[in-house]
């Protein structure tokens, strides 16, 4: 059995980084930014970034807040703000005594992603990490094709493909695995359902009884 599994929002809790890099880009050009309680619920509530800056009045900041995103949000001083969820590695030791886990995530900085698995300590629990970005085609379509390209051989069928998008179940899906969806990130749940995984947990660590380990 293989476990593919998504990185932000799923193994990792990012929310921490995100508030303090929208609340930095905010103060750095003169304006206030809301609570990361009040932030976070727009962010799950699928709103777009304009729509979020929208609410401070900041929405004339839309192009510089997010090259000013993309500049910091995969850079050590900000990374360091992630933190593993409660209990993940445990669970990555139960999944590995059953088959192997396989961190499929689209960083762009390969380097930075290195360091911060190591850092978390979240490296010693992963059989092997694929990582790629490509702008010309869709995050899902990018996904399957690094799993393909480094496991031609895998069994699908037997196999399970979790995340906190619906990058990830629309790849899961595509490839012939098991899907599950978690709600410790981004992805709106109502969006999610409508893509039909095969479960919809609460956190990754509801994957050991799922999975039935």
């Amino acid at each position: 059995m293989t476990v593919f599994c998504d990185l932000d929002g799923t193994l990792l809790d990012v929310s921490e980084k995100f508030h303090r890099i929208y609340s930095h880009l905010l103060r750095e050009n003169g304006h206030k930014p809301m609570g990361k309680d009040d932030y976070w619920r727009l962010r799950r509530g699928g709103l777009k970034t304009c729509d979020i800056l929208s609410w401070t009045g900041a929405e004339s900041l839309l192009a510089r807040y997010e090259s000013g995103f993309l500049e910091r949000v995969e850079h050590p001083e900000w990374l360091a703000f992630d933190t593993i969820f409660d209990g993940v590695p445990g669970l990555l030791r139960r999944v590995r005594n059953a088959g192997r886990v396989v961190l499929v995530t689209l960083r762009r900085d390969p380097h930075a992603l290195a360091w911060q698995l190591s850092h978390t300590g979240l490296a010693e629990h992963l059989d092997l990490v694929l990582s790629g970005h490509d702008p010309q085609r869709e995050a899902w379509q990018v996904k399957v094709g690094l799993v393909r390209e480094a496991l031609p051989d895998c069994d699908f069928s037997a196999s399970w493909f979790i995340g906190d998008m619906a990058t990830d179940i629309r790849a899961g899906k595509a490839l012939g695995c098991r899907t599950a969806a978690v709600l410790t990130g981004m992805g709106v749940e109502d969006s999610l359902r409508l893509l039909e995984p095969d479960f919809i947990l609460a956190g990754i660590n509801d994957v050991a009884t799922t999975v039935g380990l």
